[in-house]
């Protein structure tokens, strides 16, 4: 069997950003261990997810809502994103314990 994911060119997606390897383009990985595969591909999903969260959190710095002049309605999203954020991490680090 030869594995789809075989130089650091094909993996380079993976450290840039785990948006970059979306489900529809599936890391086919090759393993004879199920455990460890069904594993791997859960924390694939996981930074995926986390990925998805950062990315909201980067967008809520931007240059207007930091020095606050952005409108009322601004904050009051940004502030339902960073609950909605923290209650899924949250959620998902007591589960992993």
């Amino acid at each position: 069997m030869s594995s789809t994911l075989s130089t650091t060119e094909e993996l380079t997606p993976l450290w840039q950003g785990i948006s970059e390897a979306t489900e529809s383009q599936s890391l086919d990985l090759w393993t004879l261990n199920s455990s460890q595969f069904w594993q791997t591909r859960r924390l694939l999903i996981l930074l995926k997810e986390l990925d998805d969260m950062w990315k909201i959190v980067l967008l809520n710095q931007f240059h207007d809502i930091l020095p606050g002049s952005s409108i009322k309605e601004v904050y009051e999203v940004t502030k339902e994103e960073y609950a909605s954020i923290a209650k899924e991490l949250e959620q998902e680090t007591s589960s992993q314990t």
